[in-house]
């Protein structure tokens, strides 16, 4: 009973601070309630990779499906292929040839950034390609402060769903230094 209280509670918590208490605790609620245990999920990651091992990951997909790309979200979508926490990858070191995230790190936490791309650079291969693309913080800021309205969506997320709020803003200078960090 208490058990279920607290996890009420940190839910709840959750909610009103977008944050994910059990991954503070050690326990990633991402993902929770789909496949949890870690090597099942590399399971289905292998039983996903192309007969020419030529992995293509399509991260954070949302319902954009990509021909020969393993398409992986947190949620599931009529386009996912595998729900999975973004940050921690069931591939193997050096076996992805390419990544591609579009509107995709603005979603993460701030501190959780240099973490995935940490891991992102784990799985890729020597010479793999790795492909960010996100709004343009200072631009979108800057236009809003013009009159257009509808810039606020770039800087704060549309909102459709938990997770769809931008949790941090980049523009070029700071991605490119993120990167090379």
């Amino acid at each position: 009973m208490a058990r279920g209280f607290v996890k009420r509670m940190l839910n709840k918590i959750d909610s009103c601070l977008n944050v994910d208490s059990y991954r503070y605790l050690g326990k990633s609620k991402r993902g929770a309630g789909r496949e949890t245990d870690f090597e099942q999920l590399k399971e289905r990651a292998r039983a996903l990779a192309p007969a020419d091992g030529r992995i293509k990951l399509h991260l954070g997909c949302g319902k954009h499906h990509f021909d020969g790309y393993i398409n992986i979200d947190l949620r599931e979508t009529s386009a996912t292929d595998l729900e999975c926490d973004i940050i921690r990858l069931p591939f193997d070191d050096g076996t992805v040839e390419v990544i591609e995230t579009y509107h995709v790190i603005e979603h993460l936490p701030r501190h959780d950034v240099p973490e995935a791309l940490k891991e992102w650079r784990r799985v890729l291969a020597e010479g793999g390609r790795l492909v960010i693309e996100c709004p343009d913080f200072d631009g979108a800021v800057k236009e809003y402060l013009e009159g257009n309205e509808r810039r606020i969506d770039n800087i704060f997320g549309l909102q459709r769903f938990e997770g769809d709020t931008h949790l941090f803003g980049y523009n070029f200078a700071r991605l490119k230094g993120m990167l090379e960090d």
